[in-house]
């Protein structure tokens, strides 16, 4: 049996069978110090824990195919398509995205999104003697645009409608992906096919319509930090839709927000701005200013969503469960803009948050190195990745590699959960939370070494997993 405390198993006995004891005279010198008592936690956090817990809980036990409405429709492109018939396809159905379909191989060819005309539109305005052919361009041709833009292809995921949500949502963190594919299999004809697209929207849409625990993240965005508060790429309402639209595409956003001089919040230029741009056929639009664009907008336009530093995830979900929501501005008391949260924030959050996950891999940290930006990543990860590129993945500030440094928190923190791993205990929570699982698995362990029946390791685990579920139903 292995532990890392083992002196109950150490001791000699005497001929009753009780422990001897031994002083040693460094015993006598060091001064007896009680440790200090773990910090109480504060009912926020309390609810905060209990809530996330309860939702990925619900999450684990939900399907993919559950996410979709009672009644849907899919339209399907094909990849012989023209580029511009796809746009009229788009604008004619009322979508922003579909899946692709290589009728030549019979498979599924990934997904069409606002980002591929974003870069089709920044290909011809690079390379305008191309301008001619771009009612010829086939959507089967994106890869190569992407190629010569040196931007990295859109990462799909795919999943079964079976799969278990929880699964295939911790797998699309692993990915840039906004959307999850539902792809099924046809034993009789042996072929796949595309049973649905669930985007971050409706997966966010199904949690607050089934789950009033919600309730409980009352935690304010000011402690979460949760989105994003510097370096935000914003525009005024004279910028002209094409320097949008490179800033866009060179960071991989899909929304701008419009400001004044003083910051104030106008409105967002958002990636669908641009089908409502483009829809006459005339490319010469883009020259247009941001305000022009902006009022192509349908009257349906559902607006602009806001909320503040002092806001819980609680209140953003009930916005969610009421309205269309697909990313929220964060302002002060005067409309001022702080910062930006999406919903892949949110998602990221509710699937992983106080679990202290790395930006790139989306996983527990493995040797944590910060950035001179603030930011924290995976060393071989952050490597890797400036290797490619040599901004920061979370904010693009630029010449990250030669600046690197340890960070010396969240490496303690990775050494619990390591320590927690080896010992083959539960490894996840927060930081007091596995310390006091680790002080509880030592008492066990110590307490059943000096026992005349020992326990099993597995008996030791449900005492273990007994403990904790008590210790949680006392604080609540």
């Amino acid at each position: 049996m292995d532990a890392t405390d083992t002196r109950g198993a150490s001791r000699p006995s005497t001929a009753h069978g009780e422990a001897a004891t031994f002083l040693r005279p460094a015993d006598l010198l060091r001064p007896r110090t009680a440790p200090a008592p773990p910090r109480s936690e504060r009912p926020i956090d309390r609810d905060e824990r209990i809530g996330l817990k309860r939702i990925r809980d619900f999450l684990r036990l939900r399907n993919c195919y559950e996410v979709l409405p009672l009644s849907f429709r899919l339209i399907e492109l094909d990849v012989s398509l023209t580029v511009k018939d796809s746009l009229n396809i788009l604008v004619q159905c009322g979508i922003v995205s579909a899946p692709l379909w290589d009728s030549a191989t019979s498979t599924y060819a990934g997904l069409l999104t606002v980002n591929d005309y974003l870069n089709v539109i920044r290909y011809y305005n690079l390379h305008a003697d191309k301008l001619k052919d771009v009612d010829n361009l086939l959507l089967s041709d994106l890869r190569e645009v992407e190629r010569v833009l040196n931007v990295k292809p859109p990462e799909t995921i795919a999943a079964s409608p079976e799969t278990i949500l929880y699964d295939a949502l911790r797998k699309q963190l692993t990915s840039r992906a906004r959307r999850i594919p539902l792809i099924s299999y046809d034993s009789d004809t042996q072929r796949i096919m595309i049973t649905s697209v669930i985007t971050q929207y409706r997966i966010l849409k199904f949690i607050a319509m089934n789950i009033k625990d919600t309730d409980l993240l009352r935690k304010p965005l000011s402690q979460l930090r949760l989105g994003t508060y510097e370096n935000i790429f914003r525009c005024e309402m004279d910028s002209t839709v094409l320097d949008v639209i490179d800033g866009m595409v060179e960071r991989n956003i899909s929304s701008v927000p419009v400001i004044n001089e003083d910051g104030t919040l106008y409105n967002v230029f958002e990636a669908v701005d641009v089908i409502e741009t483009l829809k006459s056929g005339d490319y010469g639009n883009l020259t247009w200013s941001v305000g022009r664009a902006l009022d192509q907008r349908s009257p349906d336009h559902p607006g602009i969503y806001t909320c503040t530093l002092d806001d819980g995830l609680d209140t953003i979900f009930d916005t969610i469960r009421k309205s269309r929501v697909h990313r929220l501005m964060v302002v002060d008391e005067n409309n001022v803009l702080k910062g930006t949260l999406s919903l892949s924030d949110i998602l990221h959050y509710i699937l992983v948050g106080g679990e202290e996950a790395a930006d790139v891999c989306k996983d527990f940290f493995t040797t944590p190195m910060i950035t001179s930006c603030s930011h924290t990543f995976c060393s071989l990860c952050i490597r890797r990745y400036l290797g490619q590129e040599s901004k920061c993945p979370a904010c693009r500030e630029p010449d990250q590699e030669v600046r690197l440094r340890k960070n010396p928190v969240l490496e303690e923190l990775s050494r619990l959960r390591s320590k927690l791993k080896d010992l083959g205990i539960p490894s996840t929570g927060s930081k007091e939370l596995m310390s006091r699982r680790h002080t509880e698995w030592v008492n066990l362990w110590n307490a059943n070494c000096d026992s005349l029946q020992q326990l099993s390791k597995r008996d030791l685990l449900r005492q273990l997993d007994v403990w904790e579920r008590l210790h949680a139903d006392s604080e609540k």
